[in-house]
């Protein structure tokens, strides 16, 4: 599964969560002897490498790589610290606007177990929102100086599902997923209800947050990662599962909705090695037959993501609603890039080319 661990990343996610400074420090220097530093470093590394900075600062001052991985700490330092001065400004209008809401991801897991501010890196801002508010809380949004990042993508796009998150952006503030579904791929079967429904305001860096809860917050790292490339949220999840009583009694009952039984088992079956999950909850999703949806879900996974980035790359308007990569979408993903590069200066024309190959591929 792309979004757990292969065996030498996982020897870096025991690291991260070792709670004995020696033998922890010694799986570090373990996975580092089997990584090209020189080379482009996976998404999901980058994430963990600041927490290793802030665990093993001492260790690491005779390391070769100490001040690469202190640079991407103080980087996640600050633009941490921007997101988390933007907070006020946003609460105090999702408080006014009386909407249905509860921050997730990122800002949630600072306010429960990333104490300190540079450790976990966060690229944006997480809220999910009640269906019925996605419309006023968005406009609201705007209102605060925020622009639609795919303009041409219209409201109905997020009803129906065919994105899950609206992203919005600033000139100087960091960006935002309004989530209108919890999760990619299963916008058809749940909704933001079942986190929302027991949100709770903590207190964080002066400022009151309404939180998805934990309990419901790690039932939402294993949902929202299912089908995506990237597995750092394995070791937020054990961080909660740590420090929170996590009943995963809760989340049959929602995989008996999507259906997806053996990427859930999967999933459990890893985190079974870091953290006390009962055998009996694992043993529930393999006594499970495999699904239409598990199978479905699961071999189209790339088929779907191409077509969703040339739609969205393109704001192919219009063809959004096919089930098929049709001739009339490749033509208009192929005219719109065309036309964009007659709009390219020279000497930017093949740094456009790589990363337009770079999105739609999800190579990036």
């Amino acid at each position: 599964m792309h979004c757990l661990p292969n065996p030498s990343q996982q020897v870096l996610v025991k690291a991260a969560l070792c709670a004995d400074p020696v033998a922890g420090y010694d799986d570090f220097l373990a996975w580092q002897a089997t990584t090209d530093f020189q080379g482009v470093l996976p998404k999901s590394v980058i994430r963990l490498l600041p927490q290793i900075w802030h665990t093993y600062k001492a260790q690491l001052k005779t390391n070769p790589y100490r001040d690469r991985l202190g640079g991407l700490y103080k980087k996640s330092l600050y633009n941490n610290s921007r997101l988390f001065q933007q907070l006020g400004h946003l609460v105090d209008v999702l408080e006014q606007g009386q909407f249905t809401y509860a921050f997730t991801k990122g800002i949630a897991l600072h306010a429960y177990v990333y104490h300190d501010l540079g450790s976990r890196p966060m690229n944006d801002i997480d809220i999910l929102i009640a269906p019925s508010d996605f419309k006023p809380a968005l406009d609201a949004l705007l209102e605060l100086g925020y622009e639609l990042k795919y303009p041409n993508l219209s409201v109905d796009t997020y009803i129906r599902g065919e994105m899950h998150a609206c992203t919005l952006t600033h000139d100087t503030l960091k960006d935002i997923d309004l989530h209108y579904y919890p999760a990619p791929y299963h916008t058809t079967q749940l909704t933001n209800d079942i986190f929302l429904n027991d949100a709770q305001i903590q207190a964080f860096r002066g400022i009151q947050l309404r939180l998805v809860s934990p309990q419901k917050l790690a039932l939402f790292l294993l949902l929202n990662y299912q089908f995506l490339d990237e597995w750092h949220w394995t070791v937020d999840f054990v961080r909660l599962y740590r420090s929170y009583p996590i009943s995963l009694n809760d989340l049959r009952p929602i995989t008996q909705q999507t259906g997806l039984y053996q990427v859930t088992q999967e999933q459990l079956s890893f985190l079974s090695t870091l953290c006390p999950i009962e055998v009996s909850e694992i043993d529930f999703y393999a006594s499970q037959p495999v699904s239409l949806t598990n199978r479905f879900l699961v071999q189209t996974k790339t088929f779907r993501d191409l077509k969703w980035r040339l739609g969205v790359i393109t704001n192919a308007s219009g063809l959004s609603h096919q089930q098929s990569l049709s001739m009339a979408f490749l033509y208009a993903s192929v005219r719109w890039y065309y036309r964009s590069l007659l709009r390219t200066p020279p000497a930017e024309l093949a740094g456009k080319t790589v990363r337009f190959f770079r999105d739609v591929l999800n190579l990036s």
